[in-house]
Order: structure tokens, then C-alpha cells, then sequence
């Protein structure tokens, strides 16, 4: 059974509620053993760790409560080896009602996961940062931007309209992996000893260090796909922006 330690800082912004600032700590001890864990937070940022605490989740909630209509609470279940963790709004007889996007409330969560659990994160307009990693991260935003730093396992990220920014670090895999956006710009830094193959599709700018081969037809959007390899080519980096300016480049590695 995982132990499972929930931190949660509640901060209330005063305008509504006239009680001075809670401070609340959960903790559960024993839960379903998990693979996996769905982060869905549909009002407000999350930000992804590694811990190194074997079978162990904490998660720390900052939130703010400015609501029309009921409270925001943080839910979390487990289902089939899956930990789910999710932000809702509560009436006062506890029944779910629509999140607000329009009344300043918002929760933002720090998530820490162990070892040996996919990850997968959905916000509406709420940043997406993941450090650290050990294990694979599937993340998607409406309109938020994401930030991908220092991972060492294979990342898949879009978002609609927000900016996608990644330092890819050697990973364990040789999974192929995506940094996608709609109308946001891309920026992906590899390091310079890493072997891979990469394409970029956009309309617009292009600005790398490694060669490619541009193919280009101003009858579609995006009307460019540029092919190319990191050294001796290998897992593939997929990066890609309807409108938007993307960029690779390369960062020295240390020697071993």
C-alpha cells in the first residue's frame, strides 16, 4: 500500500471571507499500489517533481477563495492502479457545481510523484512545469504555457494557444517525443552529444543549430516541414506550431 502525505496551504485572499488565513495538512497512509496519476486542474497551475521517498505522493495545494458560488476543493481517488487527483467547487450541502473561470478563485498544485508512475496533466489556462522527472509526462493546456526542465524520461506536450519550452536531457528511453502548440512558440534545447531525429513544422520562423532539409508549400498551414538529425540521428522530436517561431538548439554536455 503507497503512503500518501497531503499538504495543503489554503490562503484566503480576504475579499469574501473574513476569517484569518487557514493552514491544513492531510495525511493518508495507505494506498492502492499505482502506476499512473492524472493531475486535472482546470483553475489554476501544476507543477511536477520526482521524490525519491519509495511509493509516496505529496502533494502541497495553494489556494485562493474569492468564489461566487461554493468552495474549491481538492479531490483525489484510486482506480484500477491509477491515482487521480483533481480540483472541483462544492456547494455547501457538498454537491459538485461548474467551475468558475470568471470570479479570481484558483488553486495551484505541487505535485511530488515516486518512481514508477506515468504522468499525465491537464489545466485550462494554467501553467504546466515538470522537473526532474524519472518517469514519462503527457501534458495538455487549453491555454496555459508549459515548461519542461532537467527530465530524463520522454515528455508529450501540447497546448493550443500557450508557449511549450523544454530542455531535454538524455533520457532512459528511446521513446519519440512531442512539443507541440497551436499558436504559441516552441523552444527545445537538446544537449550536443544526444543522438536524434527531429522534425519541425511550422509557419512560422525556424532557428536551430543543427542542419536540415526545409520542405515548403504556402498552399497549407503550417506550410513548412523541416527534417534533420542530432549526430547520428535516433529517437525522434517532434516539434511543431501552426503560427508560431520555433527553436532548437543545443546545450553542452559534461564529459563522462
Amino acid at each position: 500500500m503507497k503512503k500518501i502525505v497531503f499538504l495543503m496551504l489554503i490562503l484566503n485572499c480576504g475579499l469574501v471571507f473574513s476569517e484569518s488565513p487557514n493552514i491544513e495538512r492531510k495525511v493518508w497512509k495507505e494506498v492502492e499500489k499505482t502506476s499512473k496519476v492524472v493531475i486535472k486542474n482546470m483553475i489554476g497551475d501544476v507543477r511536477v517533481r520526482s521524490t525519491k521517498i519509495e511509493d509516496e505522493f505529496e502533494i502541497i495545494a495553494v489556494e485562493q477563495h474569492n468564489e461566487k458560488e461554493g468552495v474549491l476543493v481538492v479531490e483525489t481517488d484510486t482506480k484500477d492502479g491509477v491515482f487521480y487527483i483533481s480540483v472541483a467547487r462544492k456547494n455547501k450541502e457538498k454537491k459538485e457545481v461548474a467551475l468558475r473561470m470568471d470570479d479570481q478563485a484558483r488553486i495551484d498544485l505541487t505535485v511530488f510523484v515516486p518512481k514508477g508512475n506515468d504522468i499525465d496533466v491537464e489545466t485550462f489556462d494554467g501553467l504546466i512545469e515538470a522537473k526532474g522527472l524519472i518517469d514519462p509526462l503527457t501534458a495538455t493546456t487549453q491555454e496555459g504555457n508549459i515548461k519542461m526542465l532537467k527530465n530524463k524520461n520522454s515528455l508529450n506536450v501540447f497546448s493550443y494557444s500557450g508557449d511549450v519550452e523544454a530542455n531535454v536531457f538524455p533520457n532512459s528511453t528511446k521513446n519519440d517525443q512531442s512539443f507541440k502548440t497551436g499558436t504559441g512558440q516552441v523552444s527545445v534545447i537538446v544537449g550536443d552529444k544526444q543522438n536524434l531525429d527531429f522534425t519541425i513544422t511550422t509557419s512560422g520562423r525556424i532557428t536551430t543549430d543543427f542542419g536540415l532539409t526545409i520542405n515548403k508549400d504556402f498552399t497549407k498551414e503550417p506550410n513548412k516541414v523541416a527534417y534533420g538529425k542530432v549526430n547520428e540521428g535516433g529517437s525522434k522530436i517532434e516539434m511543431e506550431s501552426i503560427r508560431g517561431n520555433v527553436t532548437f538548439l543545443s546545450y553542452q554536455e559534461k564529459a563522462q
